[in-house]
């Protein structure tokens, strides 16, 4: 997350706040919202979100739909009752694996994420032993 989104709340009128996130972060909001996908994707229903997070469907129905009227803590109550970060809920879309991935990969000591580098890698290179159309590539 850009450290600009660390204080955002100091200086973003929460009205504007799903736009603002959006921009901070380089994408447009009605292009990037995935709340919606990683609600259905955990088998809740916008009620049942509502209630996990205290408020009301409708603030649930808002925030989905990009309202202006939709606050960044809206989002904020969203992401933590789901167990996601902000950044899940407007960034780029990913899989599922890609973000179970990355959430795992951060919680890992950083000593130890090069050697998951290092494994992935050389997954990677085992499979383009196999298909030669692709490459390991050093993200070092």
């Amino acid at each position: 997350m850009p450290p600009e989104m660390h204080n955002m709340h100091q200086y973003v009128n929460p009205r504007y706040a799903s736009r603002a996130f959006a921009c901070a972060m380089h994408s447009e909001h009605h292009h990037s919202m995935n709340l919606m996908r990683i609600r259905q994707a955990k088998g809740l229903s916008q009620r049942d979100l509502a209630e996990m997070v205290d408020m009301n469907q409708s603030t649930i129905q808002r925030a989905e739909q990009s309202h202006p009227s939709a606050k960044l803590a809206t989002y904020q109550a969203c992401a933590d009752a789901l167990e996601v970060s902000l950044c899940d809920i407007f960034c780029e879309d990913r899989s599922s694996i890609e973000g179970i991935i990355l959430r795992t990969f951060r919680k890992i000591p950083s000593e130890k994420q090069e050697k998951v580098l290092s494994l992935l890698e050389l997954l990677h290179a085992e499979d383009a032993e196999k298909d030669p159309g692709t490459h390991p590539t050093d993200h070092r």
